[in-house]
């Protein structure tokens, strides 16, 4: 079908299935067809909820937008694989695992069929056990109502690019240091350490008659646009309002977060503050145009297949002197300065207990690979920084990957092992030692090459 009759056809109405069907009733009517099934909930937090994203306490006062759970799946020969992305800062393994293992019971998609993925945005709730066990089932309801509804499906994949949206955030100073975010104008600023990824990975979804069911869209930026007491899934919210608009009410569209560990949005060279629902809604705005060039042109693709792998890595975690201990133990007994998000070494000293306070070596990295067809998603469970999944991307025997961050886990940054020695606020806050980012990347080229042959 060509993109203009698509395009004709994209106003046509769409009907989310909300009946639960029997574990396996789908799968009978199954065949070498691809099939897509979309369904989402709502994961919005009950007001007055502590909110996640900063060193100092906030308390939800009210709502701007509803924080979603969006699934999507895909069907061919009775093998299911599927996506999930939470309008959320990070997700606990405990409520991935949860979630997972509900889904399984309800539909027999197994664990490693299955990636569930946090966007990161700032504007949502902090973890709380009550909080939590909720969410998992809210997840596992958003899987359970795409199995209900599966539809014959046409996917195509395309890749634009936007270059001025996001920023490195990791600057080199007069002074020979490394400053992660040093200021909007700061004259002592020498360059960026580093790039950007500016891709944005576009998976369109259509009916067989073109009517649009999903975007799965990926771009590697930070979600922290907005900061204040409203609950909001930041500029994802706008995005999907404005393909929705364009695309019809039907459409699910999934933002997915790349590796951006060392990416946002702050533009240091301009004076223009930079966080506020407007901020938002212009990169929802910009980012929605290059998805929409992206998808007029995207390339369609024949499914031979889907599947998925997932393997749990052990990954180094930093040591300390006792000197350092003492060091850190005397730090946090300041507290923050009023009106200021963190210090740096605050940050170093609160990282360094909580590592010491696991009493043990090391922590497991929970690294995920689906393919639909000749397009992968890889899932790392971190922040991971831009050039690890560059590597991933460019060694990948896919035509197609996309790395996905902050899926299944969230074990916090995860630097190259050269940036190490270079500090700065992502470094601090690493749990990791030298070389867990390599092995990383490692662990997940396995598992792609694996999943093509």
């Amino acid at each position: 079908m060509s993109q203009s009759s698509i395009c004709r056809k994209w106003r046509l109405p769409f009907f989310l299935a909300a009946a639960a069907t029997s574990v396996f009733g789908w799968l009978a009517a199954d065949g070498a067809e691809l099939a897509v099934g979309t369904g989402k909930t709502v994961i919005t937090p009950i007001l007055s909820s502590p909110m996640a994203g900063y060193f100092f306490e906030r308390q939800a006062e009210g709502v701007h937008d509803e924080l979603m759970a969006k699934a999507i799946l895909f069907r061919q020969s009775g093998r299911v694989v599927g996506l999930v992305a939470c309008d959320l800062i990070e997700l606990p393994r405990e409520v991935v695992d949860k979630s997972k293992s509900l889904v399984e019971k309800r539909t027999g998609i197994p664990p490693e069929h299955l990636i569930v993925s946090a966007t990161h945005a700032h504007t949502g709730p902090k973890r709380q056990p009550s909080y939590d066990n909720w969410l998992a089932e809210k997840i596992a309801d958003a899987v359970q109502m795409a199995a209900a509804d599966f539809k014959p499906a046409e996917v195509a994949f395309g890749t634009g690019e936007e270059r001025r949206l996001a920023f490195h955030r990791r600057y080199w100073m007069k002074d020979g240091t490394l400053r992660t975010n040093p200021g909007k104008l700061n004259p002592d600023v020498v360059r960026p350490a580093g790039g950007i990824d500016p891709s944005v990975s576009v998976l369109t979804v259509s009916q067989p008659d073109g009517t649009p069911l999903a975007i799965v869209e990926n771009y590697a930026m930070h979600l922290d646009t907005i900061g204040g007491t409203s609950v909001s899934a930041d500029f994802p919210h706008y995005l999907s309002a404005i393909l929705g608009r364009v695309m019809g009410p039907q459409l699910l569209t999934v933002h997915t977060t790349g590796a951006c560990g060392n990416i946002n949005h702050w533009d240091i060279h301009s004076a223009d503050p930079q966080r506020s629902f407007a901020e938002a809604r212009r990169i929802g705005t910009v980012l929605a145009g290059e998805v929409l060039k992206v998808t007029a042109f995207a390339e369609p693709l024949k499914v031979d297949g889907v599947g998925g792998l997932i393997k749990d890595v052990e990954l180094p975690l930093k040591s300390f002197t006792d000197e350092e201990l003492a060091k850190a133990r005397e730090i946090v007994q300041v507290p923050n300065p009023p009106g200021v998000d963190f210090v740096l070494e605050r940050v170093w000293a609160l990282r360094a207990l909580e590592i010491v306070d696991r009493k043990q070596p090391t922590i497991s990295a929970r690294v995920q690979a689906i393919r639909v067809g000749d397009v992968a998603l890889v899932a790392v469970p971190c922040e991971l920084f831009y050039e690890l999944g560059a590597d991933i991307k460019r060694e990948s025997p896919f035509p197609h990957t996309v790395v996905i961050e902050l899926a299944n886990d969230s074990i916090g940054y995860v630097p190259r092992r050269e940036d190490y020695a270079n500090g700065g606020y992502e470094v601090a806050n690493s749990r990791l030692a030298p070389g867990g980012g390599e092995q990383i990347v490692e662990t997940a080229l396995g598992l792609l090459k694996r999943l093509r042959q």
